[in-house]
């Protein structure tokens, strides 16, 4: 459930981010009039760009799922895992996949490392058996 979350998530976030994003200007210009990018006064129904429009847009514009190693945790032995993110990129987003031993892990903190990284630490109980499980960062550029 938690991949899917997280699958979810990243597929929300590039959708936002997509380059071929549309004005939200009117769709016709017949009765619109400016400046043009050189600054001359064009007649109306004569500005073919959006001005309002930044030409290089600044912002993240692809996003890279990084996976920690797999461990296994051991019952009383509390462990915890780290998913770094790339040089140049920035954790977004993160999660956890718990491989096997579900019914006995213990997950008390699923949230950032530091500014570039994403942490998850758990424990397993007295009677449970082993629990493998690995770290997923969501990371931007």
């Amino acid at each position: 459930m938690r991949t899917h979350f997280l699958l979810l998530t990243a597929a929300v976030l590039l959708s936002a981010c997509a380059d071929d994003q549309h004005t939200t200007g009117p769709a016709s210009r017949s009765s619109v009039s400016g400046r043009s990018a050189t600054g001359d006064v064009v007649a109306p129904g004569q500005l073919t760009a959006n001005p309002a429009k930044p030409v290089n847009q600044v912002g993240f514009t692809t996003v890279t799922t990084v996976t920690s190693a797999t461990v296994e945790a051991l019952p009383l032995v509390p462990g915890y895992l780290v998913a770094t993110c790339p040089a140049g990129t920035t954790v977004i987003s993160g999660g956890y996949e718990i491989i096997t031993g579900l019914d006995d892990a213990r997950v008390y903190y699923n949230g950032p490392s530091g500014a570039n990284g994403w942490k998850v630490k758990l424990t397993v109980a007295v009677d449970g058996s082993s629990t493998t499980y690995n770290a997923i960062a969501m990371c931007a550029q």
